[in-house]
């Protein structure tokens, strides 16, 4: 159900949201770096092809073993209540776009670590801008998609860790990165992005 009447955007960090300081200490205390099966998923997507959505049509050959414990289902859970709740499209802003195989990749391996509303609420990233500074990179990358997409531009959210990334002006949610997406941060979104909707 849509509890702000209008559909909105949030440009979705990874590092810091999706996982976090805390997250990463629990696995190594509990010897489960790396998913401890890391080798054994290797085998076990690289050689097999799983389509994410026949929305997406996405069907490719992964080696990601590696990188499924990097992702904290709590953290996705509550950040895919938010999307329940606003039926949010979702940008990706995370150097992951750049770092990793693409959208498409990534929706897959979220599928693959239990994620079941994020993957096929992922509709794109945004476009890399480099400028001669390198103040609010993030924000100018979000501003160039903004640019491109004008129906989004008063209807938004950035969800990130380091909101210094962005301009003053810019709608930041910003995490903890000891904890990520939090209730909390659930809170803020939604009364954000219901009110914005509200007021336009």
């Amino acid at each position: 159900m849509n509890n702000c009447a209008i559909q909105p955007l949030v440009f979705l960090d990874i590092d810091g949201v999706l996982n976090s300081i805390g997250w990463k200490m629990a696995r190594h205390y509990y010897h489960i770096e790396e998913h401890s099966h890391s080798r054994e998923l290797n085998d076990q997507y690289r050689y097999s092809e799983y389509p994410i959505s026949s929305a997406h049509g996405v069907s490719e050959v992964m080696d990601y073993g590696h990188l499924l414990s990097e992702l904290d289902l709590t953290a996705i859970a509550i950040f895919e209540t938010l999307i329940q709740d606003t039926q949010a499209r979702v940008i990706i802003s995370s150097s992951w776009r750049l770092l990793h195989r693409g959208i498409e990749w990534l929706q897959t391996l979220l599928y693959q670590r239990g994620s079941r509303i994020l993957p096929d609420a992922i509709i794109g990233k945004t476009p890399v801008v480099r400028k001669r500074e390198n103040f609010n990179q993030r924000g100018n990358e979000v501003e160039a998609y903004l640019e491109s997409n004008p129906e989004w531009r008063h209807n938004y959210i950035c969800v990130d860790d380091c909101s210094y990334h962005y301009h003053p002006y810019q709608r930041v949610v910003e995490t903890n990165p000891a904890i990520g997406f939090s209730l909390l941060d659930y809170q803020t979104a939604l009364n954000f992005l219901c009110n914005t909707a509200k007021a336009s």
